[in-house]
């Protein structure tokens, strides 16, 4: 299945940011659902919760971010654009890069994953 549209340019800072410091996650995220609706989630966090400076793991506002990395507008632009996806590996690879085939063996599936 797709995404269910592109990554919205606004939080493309915060894209690169989870790519430059945060290592793509060995599993796909699982469907939770909370009380507003089915959420991909990775242990009950969204990937803008792994970064370092986090302090929610479903960041949704500014303070949830220690000092003031990033807009109001870009955080929920990337909250409500992951929550959108059905796609588990589409939505990672989305935000992380597909992973390299090498040998013609996909590298999870090498990888033991």
């Amino acid at each position: 299945m797709p995404l269910t549209r592109e990554i919205p340019s606004q939080c493309r800072a915060i894209v690169e940011a989870i790519r430059k410091e945060v290592p793509r996650p060995d599993s796909l995220p699982t469907p939770c659902l909370p009380s507003d609706g089915l959420r991909l989630r990775f242990g009950g966090c969204a990937p803008m919760g792994f970064l370092p400076d986090a302090v929610n793991c479903v960041p949704w506002f500014e303070e949830d971010f220690e000092g003031d990395r990033f807009e109001l507008a870009a955080i929920r632009s990337l909250a409500t654009w992951w929550d959108e996806q059905v796609d588990a590996a589409a939505a990672v690879d989305a935000i992380w890069g597909p992973i390299e085939k090498r040998r013609g063996v996909d590298a999870a599936s090498d990888a033991g994953a």
